[in-house]
């Protein structure tokens, strides 16, 4: 799943900078960042309140290809980016945070939670840090901590530091399902003999790394165009999906769900509701242990929390896909 982070950043820019969507929805992201350059004055890491105060969002499905080809159930990945844009103006010009989803197929398996025998359905592997290592955290993760409302335990200094060197405090708690709903207290978990949790939480946790099924990025190109620099979430980001797609079976017993079709994707006119909690490292100190370079000083970090709930719009007369 290792890909270099600049490269892929940078394709989301031009693919979604290209598409017209309709751009409606709900959402937030709320907590604080540093962006070193965008003054004179700006040389330290001194971390502000930030909120991004999104009106603009937008999901591109992509047919993407199997990295090698046959590695994948299909003969093709569906891929999915989403981004929140503070306005409806070009990426360029605009602050925006993304979330690019390689493997749609396996983030659906995640989220829908069905097991066989009482064995998870989906992959059940440990994210990876920017320099392959594995954490001890599972990509796709039913038994993480959960608030009475059902949210995640962000908590009022937003979790961790900020990823790589010099992250932020003062994130949101408990950022609230974008309309408004909140979802019951998870109930406990049962586990394998293999010790894999097996559900019965409300939604599934999805742990973000710069290696594994999803990724996000965020770019200050309207707060902090002259600094031209990009955070990526480090692990210990997470994204709860609530609705993706027709991937949610909550009203069913885990081993009473359909299997997921091997060419699952979120169709046009359906919904792509989540929480998120995002830790922000450098996106050049990543690209560093990527190519075995001097680690650079990390000119940006901080924490994001918050959410988004929107339906998938087709934003091109003659798109082929889905």
């Amino acid at each position: 799943m290792r890909a270099r982070a600049g490269l892929a950043a940078a394709a989301i820019v031009a693919a979604l900078g290209s598409a017209c969507t309709v751009g409606s929805g709900s959402g937030s992201a709320n907590g604080s960042l540093f962006v070193l350059g965008c003054d004179e004055s700006d040389s330290l890491k001194t971390s502000k309140p930030y909120e991004l105060s999104p009106t603009f969002f937008a999901g591109e499905p992509i047919e993407d290809i199997c990295p090698p080809p046959g590695s994948c159930p299909g003969d093709h990945m569906n891929r999915l980016t989403i981004r929140m844009q503070r306005t409806g103006s070009q990426v360029e010009d605009n602050d925006t945070l993304y979330f690019d989803v390689l493997d749609a197929l396996q983030v659906a398996r995640c989220v829908r939670g069905g097991t066989t025998n009482g064995a998870p359905t989906w992959d059940t592997r440990n994210v990876s840090n920017p320099d392959g290592t594995l954490t001890n955290l599972p990509w796709c993760e039913w038994n993480a901590p959960q608030d009475a409302d059902g949210g995640a335990d962000g908590g009022a200094d937003g979790g961790a530091d900020g990823g790589a060197d010099g992250g932020a405090d003062g994130g949101v708690a408990d950022a609230a399902l974008a309309d408004g709903g909140d979802v019951d207290a998870a109930a406990p978990t049962q586990t394998t003999d293999a010790g894999v949790a097996i559900m019965t939480a409300p939604h599934a946790r999805i742990n973000i790394s710069t290696e594994d099924y999803v990724r996000a990025y965020f770019a200050p190109l309207h707060s902090c165009g002259e600094a031209k620099l990009v955070g990526i979430a480090m692990p210990g980001s997470w994204i709860e999906f609530a609705d993706f797609g027709s991937a949610d079976e909550s009203g069913q017993a885990p081993d009473q769900r359909d299997p997921v079709s091997n060419d699952f994707k979120v169709n046009f006119g359906e919904r792509l509701r989540a929480t998120f909690h995002v830790e922000l490292g450098d996106e050049r100190v990543v690209n560093a242990q990527h190519d075995r370079d001097p680690i650079p000083s990390a000119r940006i970090g901080g924490v994001l929390d918050g959410s988004f709930d929107f339906d998938l719009e087709r934003g091109r007369a003659a798109q082929p896909f889905p």
